[in-house]
């Protein structure tokens, strides 16, 4: 629940010897442990004497508020509570901490969360920040690293301690924890007064374009698949009209093709009228699942794929105008 496991139950192993192999030895469950008799190392019961070793870890770091902030010290190079040392200068700076060119007092929410696991875990650390200043990329010529993630696979440190953001080329190199916070980016604009006008969808584009596209474009493409297909049909079909003589066509006046553009409508052997050529052109235009007739010519099926670009291309320029004008 927010992050945080609720009633989680947990199983104790231990890894025993001779077998090499890892044993159940207890569990934690409803907020309680039962654990039996483990193996230590060396095949002992009890634990080893002496006290345990405290941890140190060199931690590196790059200031980012407020995650990471830094402020110089004090005259006598103590920092105020909840902060810790932070050296900014190069490894060799000396034990002067009242120095601030090689010394600042960090402090933030990342120093904080560290300071507690410091204290519950038993470690100790040393908190440097990174000497280019910089968050780590990648070199394409080179394919060396720098900032923080080269530190880190330099093993020059054993952690991070700020707000880098997880990229999919850093996470190839270097692992990271889980995260903390997701960022994003946000378009802020101001409040339109008013209602949207009715017309708003024309706005997009001036009232030249519309006439173009839907008056002379539109029907002008509808015009020439209607007159590509026309005479396709006549060059490849029998005239029911006129007979075959030498197994060749018998070519009508140019007045008779002008003439049977005009009654098209009522051949037989025509499969595509002028208005469902028409028809063909707005469903490409508005995409939408009609029933059409298909051209049969080549040259028609070319300008109809044509067509169907423009109107791809078209579409996508005008979704993103009219977007950006509704804002």
């Amino acid at each position: 629940q927010d992050g945080l496991a609720i009633a989680a139950n947990y199983s104790i192993l231990n890894f025993q010897t001779p077998n090499n192999e890892w044993k159940k030895v207890g569990e934690y469950v409803n907020s309680t442990v039962s654990i039996a008799d483990i193996q230590w190392p060396g095949e002992r019961s009890k634990p080893p004497p002496g006290k345990p070793i405290i941890y140190y870890l060199k931690a590196v770091t790059l200031e980012e508020q407020p995650f990471v902030m830094f402020k110089d010290p004090s005259s006598d190079g103590k920092c105020q509570a909840g902060s810790v040392i932070c050296r900014i200068g190069p490894e060799n700076s000396g034990a002067n901490h009242s120095d601030p060119q090689n010394y600042q007092c960090c402090s933030g929410f990342y120093i904080d969360i560290f300071n507690i696991l410091k204290d519950r875990l038993k470690f100790e650390f040393e908190l440097y920040q990174v000497l280019d200043r910089t968050w780590g990329g990648r070199n394409p010529l080179t394919n060396k690293w720098n900032g923080l993630v080269s530190e880190l696979l330099e093993n020059r440190a054993d952690l991070t301690l700020t707000s880098l953001k997880i990229t999919t080329e850093r996470s190839d190199a270097i692992d990271f924890s889980i995260p903390l916070m997701e960022t994003g980016i946000a378009l802020v604009v101001s409040i339109r007064k008013g209602a949207v006008s009715t017309t708003a969808f024309l706005e997009p584009y001036d009232y030249r374009i519309w006439i173009l596209m839907l008056l002379f474009t539109l029907h002008g493409v509808a015009i020439m698949v209607y007159i590509f297909e026309y005479f396709h049909n006549k060059l490849t079909n029998y005239d029911n009209d006129h007979d075959l003589q030498n197994e060749e066509l018998n070519y009508i006046s140019p007045f008779q093709y002008i003439w049977n553009l005009v009654r098209l409508s009522a051949k037989k052997d025509l499969k595509m009228t002028f208005p469902q050529s028409v028809w063909l052109t707005w469903v490409v235009l508005f995409r939408v699942p009609a029933k059409v007739i298909h051209p049969k010519s080549f040259t028609s099926k070319f300008m109809a794929n044509i067509w169907a670009c423009f109107c791809l291309a078209f579409a996508a320029s005008y979704t993103a105008n009219l977007g950006f004008l509704l804002l």
